[in-house]
């Protein structure tokens, strides 16, 4: 009995357009994998677009690749456009939609502007200054450092970034967030998804809805925290030089627990009880936290080293 051989057939639409210093991107996809990166001294935005079908039969392949429209619109304003849509039958037919596989490959300068919608696409982004705004339903956001403002939406998908410098936005209904370096105004809410921080030193806002969470801070610590987890236990990470005010609460059946040293005055409470108050290093910008359903962890840590 012989086994078919697996093969494809694929399809490749490849363009450039020369853009100005701060170009703009605009992307809307419903699915298909966006890998985007940026190249240094650029000054022009490439697209390529490959679509692959799984068939060897071409009039298949044909009609597999019919059953999309792709538009990538020549810039206006230094604003490059990519439109992706499924053209949805109004006819019944007896035959099976052929499953077309996208695969976006985009390279852009290093200062752009970014705005991509996938629906169950996996987006991934390299280094970039300037605004970004990711958004996909179904699949996962990793990005690289972000130097400007962020936002970024998935229902069910990761959600990664390793550094942001700008204000930072990131909701997930069920994924996880994982933030490297947060230097702006943070805010974070998940339901289900784990939450994670690790050198954050401005505003930071979190909202998990069952989820657990560990939120690094590093000194000087510039703005108010304002942690709140419904059925969570979090995770405080704090260098031992900084200057806080510790304002903790555990659920009814939870307590604050303690590793490592700060040097702290208590005002209320204490370690292990449901609540803290307390002046760190005498006193500073206060991180309010409240782990509702769960307990809070507070890790003290020598700060890293900074090498000149």
């Amino acid at each position: 009995m012989s086994v078919p051989a697996y093969a494809l057939i694929e399809r490749k639409v490849e363009r450039s357009f020369p853009v100005g210093s701060q170009p703009v991107l605009v992307m809307a996809s419903p699915d298909g994998a966006i890998n985007v990166r940026t190249v240094p001294g650029a000054r022009e935005i490439t697209v390529s677009v490959v679509q692959t079908v799984d068939t060897t039969d071409p009039i298949e392949s044909e009609r597999g690749f019919a059953s999309w429209d792709l538009s990538i619109d020549e810039p206006q304003a230094d604003r490059v456009e990519i439109v992706s849509r499924f053209r949805r039958g109004h006819t019944w037919t007896w035959q099976a939609a052929q499953v077309v596989a996208l695969t976006y490959e985009i390279s852009l300068p290093e200062n752009c502007d970014v705005d991509i919608q996938s629906g169950n696409g996996v987006i991934t982004l390299g280094a970039i200054k300037g605004r970004v705004s990711l958004a996909t339903e179904g699949g996962a956001i990793y990005a690289q450092e972000i130097d400007g403002a962020f936002t970024a939406r998935s229902r069910s998908g990761a959600i990664g970034v390793s550094a942001c410098t700008g204000d930072l936005e990131v909701r997930t209904e069920t994924g996880s967030i994982t933030i490297g370096r947060a230097a702006g105004k943070t805010t974070l809410v998940s339901r289900g998804g784990f939450i994670e921080v690790q050198r954050a030193s401005n505003r930071l806002v979190v909202r998990g809805d069952g989820s657990n969470a560990q939120i690094g801070f590093i000194s000087p610590i510039r703005e108010a925290a304002d942690i709140v987890l419904s059925g969570g236990t979090l995770t405080l990470r704090l260098d031992n030089n900084v200057a806080s005010t510790l304002d903790l609460r555990a659920s009814v059946f939870g307590k604050i627990h303690m590793r490592g040293k700060l040097p702290m005055q208590v005002s209320a409470g204490g370690v292990g009880k449901s609540r803290l108050h307390a002046d760190v290093n005498g006193g500073g910008p206060r991180l309010v936290a409240r782990a509702h359903g769960g307990s809070v962890m507070v890790r003290a840590l020598d700060p890293v080293p900074v090498i000149e």
